[in-house]
């Protein structure tokens, strides 16, 4: 056990990979830490919400930030809207490769730290016994970055998805733009000669992204889809989504940090 280890605090860990989630936890507990896991951020939620009302909360949470459906981000920002010390507890991303305007994302969501994956032993322990000492999220904490600028309008017409908040609620249209977000970060994994999956990956992005606002983006989907069907040459075409999917993926966190 490492020197300064707090044996018996009680940790979170939302991970959705299976050998991730038994590494990070042989790890934990060789250092005599009791560990609670979570396949994604549905459940890392109710997960804290159902500890705290039970009376043995988490001392702290590790977040793995891609995650399908509720991504770690999502899961962070409704966490800090439980009620009571569920609220509180410290949350620490899980991430690679975290770059400067990353960081601002993951502070504006709530979160309190990140170590980087795959992580180091001592710095892992080092940023638990950091955020799990009495008062720490009230010690070091960072000041949240200012507003982010607004979405780029070729992005995202905003017009649109006002309508759609309107219409629906803004909780729910943010639900949806989480859905979407977690879907975007999913999909289009497969080979690029794989046509039929890319254009079933592409069919079910048409729909969603224009009702939210991200008409370029389904219109580049609806191309794609086609184009699979066709046996054209999907090369170019996938090479723009990957820029159009960045982008509407960076829109998301920006709004819904905003």
């Amino acid at each position: 056990m490492t020197a300064g280890a707090q044996p018996g605090l009680r940790l979170l860990l939302a991970e959705d990979v299976a050998i991730n989630r038994e590494l990070a936890c042989a790890v934990l507990e060789a250092q005599g830490y009791e560990v609670a896991v979570a396949v994604d951020g549905e459940e890392a939620v109710t997960a804290v919400e159902s500890a705290f009302a039970a009376g043995h909360g988490f001392d702290l949470v590790l977040m793995d930030v891609q995650m399908p459906g509720v991504d770690g981000l999502a899961a962070t920002r409704r966490i800090r809207n439980l009620a009571g010390p569920a609220r509180d507890v410290p949350i620490v991303a899980m991430t690679a490769n975290v770059l400067p305007e990353q960081v601002e994302d993951l502070i504006r969501a709530g979160m309190d730290d990140h170590v980087g994956k795959p992580f180091k032993r001592q710095d892992l322990f080092a940023t638990i016994g950091r955020w799990t000492e009495p008062g720490a999220r009230q010690h070091h904490a960072r000041p949240v970055p200012s507003a982010p600028p607004k979405v780029d309008p070729q992005i995202l017409d905003a017009d649109v998805l006002d309508g759609m908040r309107l219409r629906f609620g803004p909780e729910r249209v943010d639900g949806l733009l989480d859905m979407l977000a977690g879907e975007l970060s999913q999909r289009f994994r497969t080979a690029a000669n794989d046509r039929s999956e890319i254009a079933h990956d592409a069919h079910a992005m048409v729909s969603a992204a224009g009702m939210l606002g991200f008409a370029g983006l389904s219109e580049l989907c609806r191309e794609l889809e086609a184009a699979a069907h066709a046996g054209g040459d999907l090369s170019p075409l996938i090479r723009r989504l990957e820029v159009q999917r960045s982008k509407a993926l960076r829109a998301i966190r920006t709004i819904r940090a905003a």
